[in-house]
């Protein structure tokens, strides 16, 4: 994906949903999109298979490229003989995934024929495979079973068959385990990796979780107001935040504290600009964003150079590899944010001292009390 933008049509006017998202996704690599609610998460993966078309989105502008195939460019049967065949989605609700009023396995072995010339019998023998091998006890005896008779983990089983049946080379996952309980959360993401190391698949994880992200992610790419605020592996993300929002956002893990100045937390403050809203993007969503940082409103770390131009491109953080005269498409680890640029003070966010950011943090903790 390569500064994709993407629209939304309303009656007030479109509205902006991304507005360059670049990344990439390797075979045999997991990257999770991570960010708040409203920050592009699920527009940037579902525009990979041409779903926001369906949701009255419009992908505007950018490239969409999957082995080396234009996707934007594919007449729609093209795209449809890959969506579900090597592009697979597993959606966050699994009730509304799955037909009430067909058995499982039919629907199931619906998938295997739609991808495989196969007869009835041997879908449904596949279909028993799939559902054995995404762990559902007794698929024999429950393949006859209709979606109301399953609990949610099951169901979200299911609809991970489903979406293997076309053995994909890329699964995109968006919030697979919000509507489980814990213990299910943890065995559908214990099965998603497993999987993954199986079949040597390309996995795109949505979620707003950061624990499932500490857990699952090879790279990290971090989404506010449609834009890549950070993009690095799983370990410098959370060892090394660059960005104010990947900070406030580890900020607001239970028992960790620290990576941001508190007492302007991730919610808060305006600069009489643009106001911004608790989701993960600015209120100014339709016409021209607004000048500057999409940030600064809400960052604790805000200059005047913030509030100038257009939002900072993506810059190489200190100690980035592959990063050869600053170039941030090559860097390993980047962050959106004119204190990393090359006259800028990556300091200012760092803090001089590792454990200056935890102290400042109580001290003014200390004076909100």
């Amino acid at each position: 994906m390569s500064d994709l933008r993407a629209r939304f049509r309303t009656d007030a006017g479109p509205v902006r949903a991304l507005d360059g998202v670049s990344f990439d996704v390797a075979r045999g690599e997991t990257v999770c999109l991570v960010g708040e609610s409203g920050s592009g998460k699920t527009v940037a993966s579902e525009s990979i298979t041409g779903l926001v078309d369906a949701d009255g989105g419009d992908v505007v502008a950018g490239e969409l490229r999957f082995d080396g195939r234009d996707l934007r460019a594919l007449p729609e049967s093209e795209l449809r003989a890959l969506r579900g065949d090597r592009i697979a989605h597993v959606f966050q609700n699994p009730q509304s995934a799955l037909n009430p009023v067909y058995s499982i396995g039919w629907q199931v072995a619906e998938a295997v024929r739609l991808h495989a010339d196969v007869s009835k019998r041997e879908a449904r023998t596949r279909a028993i495979d799939l559902l054995d091998r995404v762990g559902l006890p007794d698929p024999a005896g429950r393949i006859d079973d209709y979606p109301h008779e399953l609990s949610g983990g099951m169901k979200q089983r299911v609809a991970i068959a489903m979406a293997l049946a076309g053995e994909p080379d890329l699964l995109i996952a968006d919030e697979p385990t919000t509507a489980l309980d814990v213990t299910i959360q943890s065995q559908v993401l214990r099965l998603l990796d497993e999987l993954q190391s199986e079949r040597e698949m390309a996995l795109l994880l949505v979620t707003h979780d950061l624990g499932v992200v500490a857990e699952m992610a090879d790279r990290v790419v971090v989404l506010y107001d449609g834009l890549v605020m950070e993009r690095g592996s799983v370990y410098d993300v959370f060892e090394r935040p660059s960005h104010p929002y990947t900070r406030a956002l580890l900020d607001a893990l239970p028992g960790r504290r620290g990576f941001g100045r508190s007492g302007t937390s991730a919610n808060a403050g305006t600069d009489g600009q643009h106001s911004t809203s608790s989701s993960g993007r600015s209120s100014a969503t339709d016409g021209d964003p607004p000048p500057g940082c999409r940030f600064r409103a809400r960052c604790p770390h805000a200059v005047d150079a913030c509030r100038e131009g257009e939002h900072p491109p993506l810059y190489p953080t200190p100690g980035s590899e592959s990063a050869p005269d600053g170039d941030a498409a090559a860097a390993e680890h980047v962050a959106s944010c004119v204190h990393f640029r090359p006259d800028g003070d990556p300091g200012v966010v760092y803090g001089s001292d590792p454990t200056e950011g935890e102290a400042n943090a109580d001290a003014d903790a200390g004076e909100t009390r």
